[in-house]
C-alpha cells in the first residue's frame, strides 16, 4: 500500500479534494486554539503531500514538527512542499503510524485521513495517544463507514458485493479513546465530490493509491459491468460521491480524567 500511495503522490496533491478540505478544517481548529497548546514537539502521521503540514509549519513557527508517512515517496514530496517554511525544525522520515513507538513527548499528534488504513484503527489511535505529554492532544480526521452511501446503494440493486476499504465506525472510535482515560470531542461532517462517471471515480481511487488498501477481491469484469449499469441508472448526470469524516480529538488530561480537557470549536462561521 505505501508503494502504491508513493506513486500517486502527485495525483494526489492534485486532486484530493475532500482530504485537502478536511486538513483545512483541521487547520483552521489548530489557528484557533494554538495557544492552548502545551510546550513540546509536533508529530503529524500519514503526511501524504503536507495538505496539513504546511499549516503546521506556519502556526507553530517556534516548534520542532516530524513528519512521518509509511511511503517514501509521500514524505519526499511532503517534506520538498514545505522546504520554504523552515523557520520551524522540521525532520520528515517514514514510520508506521498504527505501531507508533514514541515516548511521552508530543504536545500536538495529528492524524488526518490515515487511521482508516489501520488494522484495528481504534487500538493504533490509542497507541499514538500515548506519546502525548500532559496537556497534549491527539487531533484526527477519519472517513468513516457511513461514506460512499451511492456506491453502496449501487451495489446492492446489481447485487454485487461492496469492494472498497472497510472503515471504521465513528462512534467505535471515540469510545475506544475514552476508554483510554482521554477527553474525547468529536463531530463529523459530510464532503461531496462530483465525477464524470461512477467509473472515473473508481479509477481515481486507483490513481490516489486507495484500491490498495481494500482487502476485498476485486470484481469480475462482468461484475463490475453490471455494477456500473446499476449506478448508471442511479445516476442523474455526473456521480456524486459523499464522504462521511470524523474529525476526533482526544486530550490528555493535565491531571485526571475529565480534567482541563481541550474542546472541539468547529472553525466554520
Amino acid at each position: 500500500m505505501a508503494g502504491a500511495f508513493g506513486r500517486g503522490a502527485e495525483y494526489y496533491q492534485d486532486n484530493a479534494g475532500v482530504q485537502k478540505e478536511a486538513a483545512q478544517r483541521l487547520v483552521a481548529f489548530l489557528n484557533l486554539r494554538a495557544g492552548a497548546l502545551p510546550p513540546g514537539p509536533i508529530l503529524e502521521v500519514g503526511c501524504g503531500t503536507g495538505f496539513v503540514s504546511e499549516g503546521l509549519c506556519s502556526i507553530f513557527p517556534d516548534r520542532t514538527v516530524h513528519l512521518t508517512d509509511l511511503s517514501e515517496g509521500m514524505v519526499r514530496y511532503c517534506a520538498e512542499s514545505v522546504a520554504s517554511r523552515r523557520s520551524t525544525h522540521v525532520s520528515a522520515f517514514t514510520a508506521d503510524a498504527e505501531f507508533w513507538r514514541g515516548g511521552d513527548e508530543y504536545a500536538l499528534i495529528v492524524a488526518a485521513f490515515v487511521a482508516q488504513w489501520f488494522k484495528d484503527p481504534a487500538a493504533g489511535l490509542r497507541r499514538l495517544a500515548r506519546s502525548l505529554r500532559p496537556g497534549g492532544i491527539l487531533l484526527a480526521s477519519v472517513p468513516t463507514a457511513a461514506s460512499f452511501p451511492e456506491w453502496r446503494r449501487a451495489c446492492d440493486e446489481a447485487r454485487e458485493p461492496f469492494t472498497g476499504a472497510p472503515l471504521p465506525e465513528a462512534s467505535e472510535l471515540a469510545a475506544g479513546l475514552t476508554s483510554a482515560h482521554l477527553d474525547v470531542e468529536w463531530t463529523e461532517a459530510s464532503f461531496t465530490e462530483t465525477f464524470r462517471s461512477p467509473l472515473d471515480f473508481l479509477i481515481h481511487l486507483k490513481r490516489m493509491g486507495a484500491a490498495a488498501g481494500s482487502s476485498r477481491e476485486p470484481l469480475s469484469t462482468g461484475s463490475m459491468r453490471r455494477l456500473l449499469r446499476a449506478w448508471e441508472r442511479r445516476t442523474d448526470g455526473p456521480a456524486r460521491i459523499t464522504y462521511q469524516v470524523l474529525f476526533l480529538l482526544a486530550a490528555r488530561p493535565l491531571s485526571g480524567p475529565g480534567e482541563d480537557a481541550l474542546p472541539w470549536t468547529d472553525p466554520r462561521p
